[in-house]
Formats: structure tokens, C-alpha cells, sequence
């Protein structure tokens, strides 16, 4: 049983979000001034986009952090409380939310307290724009043909890792709990700032593609019409009009013109000058520093001349006009927590992640010339969970190891060439909504290591729709894993729920929710993409084409531990502690391939090997 300081503090993550966030005088909500808001020019609401706000709020985390250092125990943790509903009062329950959940992803005294899924916090903001029920009911949502990929950017457990993310990386660095006066950014995290929304769209992609949509595209001409709208219906958030203008009305106190300069210099920087102003220094690689200077985060290069584009980018799409010709509170974009619900996300993280693919498109080619020696993929077996019977090490030793090693796998009758995705329904506060599910798989790889010895290698696993194998960009990353191969032939057996990629543990939104560990950050804990959307949707009918690759990388140039049960390796890093992959995110497809041609050399590579698979969406199964 929870006790009653942990029951507190879920109770002040679940008030609701002010309807009204402008009603409380700007003199007493203690955030500053940037620039006219709507209605007065002197209130706006709080957002982490807006970089004072982040500060206040960060300050405010770093109160925190000296309140439980003075005072141990929950003593000290209900002091916290008391601050943070202080300033829930001054400066409204936004701010003193975010503020109180750096402190617990951030404080060893602070992971006591939980921070409950966005559905049990705000389940009036995970709401579908259009109910499955009431089928009279006006249809709203994203206008034209986004409105058919509302189910996947509305998905709660989606938008609670958006909200997560950020906070276990916020761009002003979060205080250190054994000096809170101290802040300080992650290790890479403007690198994972990019690889994050990267995956994202490359996800976002492949479900546009499985609709006969192509990939999204940037936002980078501000003078022109955003032809799709978004109505979430969300209270205190505005919509979005389609066919409408971007314009200098904004909360964060830049105009489209800023972003246009910020976006000459960014760009002019990696074509014209190679990148210098963006040259390793420190810790810091140079796709680190890109990132950080384009979020913009606290790491962020010459902010004077390469200004804040991504922030800055999110306020003002939040202003473009509602259907009412004007805005009161902003759309969502400039909230983490709902961000993601609007199609017009995916066009501005493209923009944003252009600046990054722009250099690494400069860069020279793979050469794989450091791929592990000795060792080989001899091929890639994919079985669903329901044809597994007892420990699945066993079962794929047992028959498609030894004697069977050679043997073509299908031969077995446990294995499958394709995998079953399906729309469940569940109910979030009354309101049914549905979300897309997957069949749970194991993914037999078979291994040849002929040095004679054992040899360490990383696993890399990743899936892209067939159309697109040339387009390194779309490749989504699955897994990616530590693992000791033995000298001769062996079988690696892994099933999807250990996945780099999700939180941990992985679990689909209508389980029940795992047991605290108040030794882990329950925010961080919960940082990664979930489970149930790990597998695009596909096609219904005949299904659609996948390619899915396995490879090998030298584990001592990489040096990957393997996660423990804790987070998303890939998305989340480590708490705490270093980024655990030392190659750069997305490797191998953080640059252009020998030749720009990915089959061909996937097909040479000893170390790497491909297979086609088949991803069929099927009829509804219930909830």
C-alpha cells in the first residue's frame, strides 16, 4: 500500500490542467513577460518550450533537491510537497508539475514518489478527437488525409513517452542533487535529442506509407499555407486552422522571421563552413552539438547567431490562427504532453532533423571496415510467441541449432514469414478508444564464430518497409543488445518484449501497471516507446513487405552493456551514467551507405543479414 507522502504526490500529478491557464495575474504566477500573449499582453500560459519558463521551472526543481537535502525522509519529501503546491499557487499547476517530476527523475530521495501514466494524470487530454462511440458526433481531429493516422499520434501511451522524455532531458539541464545550484545536460543529449524524434519519424513515415501517403514533409518554407489543420478539442488548447499562415503572434517572443534567419545560418553553417562552429569540443561530437544548438538546449552553441529554432518553431506553429480567427491559450504544440497529437509535429521535427541529416549526408560513406572478424549471421528466424513451448534459448537450440543448423528453419513448422498487427479497444475514463496491438515474437538469429574462441559482439535489429531499403532514413530500430558468442555455431533467441527500444517492462496499456522500485526514477523507468506500437500497423489483405536486419558490431569499439530492467536503452540511455553505445545513434545508418546501396552491401556483409517479412493487419481481436 501506498504511503501517504506517495499518495500525495500521485494526487497533485492528477489535478486537472487549468481550463483557464491566464486567469491567474501574471504578477503572482512569477514567470516572466516575452512577449504579447492573447487577450493581454502581459499573461501567457507555461510551456517547456519557452526557455524562461523552463528555467523558472527548473529553479524551482532545484528548491527541491535543497529542501530533501536538509531534510531526510518522508519529512523532507512532504516539505517538497509543500513547496510545490506553493507553486502550483503562484505560478500554476503546469510549471509546478514539471518542476516537481525533474525532482523525482533527478533525486535519489525524490524516486520515492510516483508519477502517474498521462491517462491517469490528465485523461482529459488522451481523449480521442473522434469517439469509436456516438457516431452522430462531428468528426474533428487533423483535416484531410492525416485524419487517418488520428489513432496513432493520439495514442496515450505514445504522447506520455513524448511528456516523459522530456523531462528525464530537459533542454536547461536539470539540477544536481549533490549540488542543486549546478546544472547539467545528460551525456549526448543533443545527439539523442535528434535520434529520438528521428525514430519517431521514421515510424510516423511508415504508417503514412501503409496508408498511400508518402513520408512527412519538413516545414521549412514559413511563408506558405500549413494546408492541414488540427481540432484536438482539448481543453485549454485552441485549434489549429487548416490553409492557415504561420505568424509572428507568439508566446515565446520570436517571429517567422527569426526562424528563417536562425534556419540560413544553421544550414549555411554545415554547406558552407563544414560544420565548424559545430566542431568536436569536450564531450561534445559534433551531432551533439548540432542537436543541442538546434533544440536549442543549455549545451546550445552561439545562440546569439544560431538563435532557438525548435523552441521557438514549436510556439509559433501553437499560434497559427484557430477557426475562431484567433488564439486564446495555443494549440498543442506547446505542450510535451500533447504535442505529438497534431500531424504538423512530424513536419517540423523533419525540418529540425534535416540540419543533422544535411551534415551527416556530407560525411564519407561506411566502410565497415571495423565489422567484427571471424564471425557471421547465418540467418534470421522469426517465430511468434504462441509457437514457442518452454525456454525459447531451448527451443531454438533444439530446432534450428545443431543438427537442424543447416536446415531451412521452415521446415520445422514453428515459424512464420509474417507477423499480425490489430486494433484493440480499451476505456480511459469512461471513453473507449482504440490502440494498435501486435503479435509477441522471438527472433531466432543463427551464428557462426570461427575464431575459436568466444567473441563479444553487439546485435544491431532493424525493420523498413521494402519500398524504402535504399532510404537510410526510414529504417526503424527494434533492438539492439550485448551478447557472447560462443566459438562455432550457436542460436540467439530474442524475444520482442526485451527490446531496447520500449520502457521497461515491456506491457500493453490494458495490464496492469508494474510495482514502484523507489530505488529507480519512475519517469525515467517509464522512458521509451511502447511496447504495443513497436511493430508498424502494415497493410490489411494481402499484408505489407518488410525487410528485417540483423548485424553484428565489434562490441570492443562499442562497448553496449546490455540495459538492465530499467528504461530504454536506445531512446533513454542510462541513468545516471554515460550514453551505453559509443557509436554514433542510428549506427550503421547515421551516414550514406558504399555506393547509396543498402541491399547490395547488407548482401556482402558477412556480419549482417536480411530477410523479408510480412506485417498483416487483421480484423479487430476485442480488447
Amino acid at each position: 500500500m501506498a504511503s501517504g507522502v506517495e499518495q500525495r504526490a500521485a494526487s497533485f500529478f492528477t489535478r486537472p490542467l487549468d481550463e483557464n491557464p491566464l486567469t491567474v495575474p501574471s504578477r503572482a504566477r512569477g514567470l516572466e513577460t516575452l512577449g504579447p500573449g492573447a487577450g493581454t499582453a502581459t499573461e501567457v500560459p507555461f510551456s517547456v518550450f519557452i526557455p524562461a519558463h523552463q528555467q523558472k521551472a527548473l529553479s524551482v526543481a532545484a528548491e527541491l533537491m535543497h529542501i530533501a537535502n536538509a531534510n531526510p525522509g518522508d519529512e523532507g519529501l512532504e516539505k517538497v510537497l509543500d513547496r510545490a503546491e506553493e507553486e502550483a499557487q503562484r505560478s500554476g499547476i503546469e510549471l509546478a508539475q514539471f518542476a516537481l517530476s525533474v525532482f523525482i527523475t533527478h533525486h535519489p530521495q525524490g524516486r520515492k514518489l510516483p508519477i502517474p501514466r498521462l491517462e491517469d494524470s490528465n485523461p482529459e487530454l488522451v481523449k480521442p478527437s473522434k469517439p469509436v462511440t456516438d457516431e452522430g458526433l462531428v468528426e474533428l481531429g487533423a483535416t484531410g488525409v492525416e485524419k487517418e493516422l488520428d489513432w496513432y499520434r493520439e495514442d496515450a501511451s505514445a504522447n506520455d513517452h513524448h511528456l516523459r522524455w522530456h523531462r528525464v532531458y530537459p533542454g536547461g539541464g536539470h539540477p544536481d542533487p549533490n549540488d542543486p545550484d549546478g546544472f547539467r545536460t545528460a551525456d549526448r543529449q543533443g545527439e539523442l535529442f535528434l535520434y529520438m524524434h528521428k525514430q519517431m519519424l521514421a515510424r510516423y513515415d511508415t504508417e503514412r506509407l501503409a496508408i498511400g501517403l508518402g513520408k512527412a514533409e519538413p516545414l521549412s518554407d514559413y511563408r506558405t499555407e500549413v494546408p492541414e489543420g488540427y481540432e484536438p478539442t482539448l481543453p485549454p488548447f485552441d485549434d489549429r486552422r487548416a490553409s492557415s499562415l504561420l505568424t509572428d503572434s507568439t508566446y515565446g517572443g520570436a517571429s517567422v522571421a527569426d526562424l528563417e534567419a536562425w534556419d540560413g545560418e544553421i544550414f549555411g553553417e554545415i554547406l558552407n563552413n563544414d560544420a565548424a562552429a559545430f566542431a568536436p569540443v569536450g564531450k561534445h561530437t559534433t551531432p551533439d552539438l548540432i542537436g543541442c544548438t538546434v533544440e536549442s538546449n543549455a549545451d546550445a552553441v552561439d545562440t546569439d547567431r544560431f538563435g532557438d529554432l525548435h523552441n521557438s518553431g514549436h510556439m509559433i506553429i501553437a499560434m497559427v490562427p484557430s477557426g475562431n480567427g484567433g488564439q486564446q491559450f495555443g494549440g498543442v504544440m506547446r505542450s510535451v504532453r500533447v504535442a505529438i497529437r497534431d500531424p504538423i509535429f512530424y513536419r517540423w521535427h523533419r525540418h529540425v532533423d534535416d540540419a543533422h541529416a544535411t551534415w551527416q549526408d556530407r560525411q564519407p560513406a561506411q566502410s565497415f571496415d571495423d565489422a567484427p572478424t571471424g564471425v557471421s549471421v547465418s540467418g534470421v528466424i522469426v517465430c511468434r510467441a504462441a509457437q514457442i513451448s518452454g525456454d525459447a534459448q531451448q527451443f531454438g537450440e533444439q530446432h534450428f541449432g545443431g543438427g537442424n543448423f543447416a536446415t531451412d528453419p521452415a521446415a520445422s513448422g514453428v515459424t512464420t514469414d509474417t507477423l499480425n498487427t490489430f486494433m484493440r479497444t480499451r476505456t480511459i475514463n469512461g471513453t473507449p478508444v482504440t490502440f494498435l496491438d501486435h503479435d509477441d515474437f522471438t527472433t531466432f538469429i543463427r551464428a557462426t564464430n570461427s575464431t575459436g574462441a568466444e567473441k563479444t559482439v553487439t546485435v544491431r535489429v532493424f525493420l523498413v518497409a521494402e519500398e524504402w531499403v535504399e532510404d537510410r532514413r526510414r529504417w526503424i530500430e527494434l533492438d539492439k543488445f550485448q551478447h557472447a558468442l560462443a566459438a562455432g555455431q550457436s542460436v540467439i533467441a530474442r524475444s520482442s518484449k526485451l527490446s531496447s527500444v520500449i520502457r521497461k517492462p515491456a506491457r500493453r496499456p490494458n495490464e496492469p501497471a508494474p510495482i514502484h522500485d523507489p530505488a529507480e526514477s519512475v519517469d525515467y523507468c517509464d522512458c521509451g516507446w511502447p511496447y504495443h506500437l513497436l511493430l508498424p500497423r502494415g497493410k490489411a489483405g494481402t499484408g505489407m513487405k518488410f525487410r528485417l536486419l540483423v548485424m553484428f558490431s565489434d562490441w570492443e569499439i562499442d562497448k553496449v552493456e546490455i540495459a538492465g530492467k530499467c528504461s530504454s536503452m536506445s531512446f533513454c540511455g542510462k541513468m545516471d551514467s554515460d550514453y551505453p553505445d559509443r557509436r554514433p545513434m542510428g549506427y550503421p545508418f547515421d551516414r550514406n551507405w558504399p555506393g547509396g546501396k543498402i541491399a547490395a552491401t547488407i548482401a556482402a556483409q558477412p556480419a549482417m543479414s536480411a530477410r523479408d517479412l510480412l506485417i498483416q493487419w487483421i480484423d479487430p481481436v476485442g480488447p
